[in-house]
């Protein structure tokens, strides 16, 4: 096969792939098309966040660091791509959980009131409520 024909192939692939799912996934309510009724599997909904993640920008800043470091820019793509990884794999709740506090998100995370002590205990980054006065 030709290279323009094996591109045309793969695009093909990932719009009927896209439209699968998104046939698959709709809903048919108003009420739930915010939240599209709880009814997408995990497994695309990990595909829509991936896609989120490879978005345009992040592959045009991708070449530019590689244009501008060369390949020492490889190990600032390695390190945002394995941040990404981490991120996923521990902070990621299931959908039907909604804690409202850093405390009750580890909790719920990693079960247990362990977690839940570490989430007291550690600074929290947000500013004190008079640090914003003049």
């Amino acid at each position: 096969m030709t290279p323009i024909t094996i591109g045309y192939v793969y695009m093909g692939i990932t719009i009927g792939l896209y439209a699968v799912i998104g046939i698959s996934s709709r809903t048919a309510k108003i009420s739930e098309y915010y939240v599209a009724g709880r009814s997408v599997p995990a497994f695309f909904n990990g595909m829509a966040t991936g896609s989120d993640w490879m978005s345009a920008a992040s592959f045009i800043g991708m070449a530019g660091t590689i244009f501008g470091l060369g390949y020492d820019g490889l190990a600032y793509i390695m390190g945002w791509t394995g941040g990404y990884v981490l991120l996923a794999v521990f902070l990621a709740l299931p959908a039907e959980v909604r804690p409202v506090h850093h405390p009750d998100f580890l909790g719920a995370r990693y079960g247990g009131n362990a977690a839940r002590t570490i989430g007291i205990i550690a600074p929290s980054r947000r500013p004190s409520p008079t640090s914003s006065r003049r």
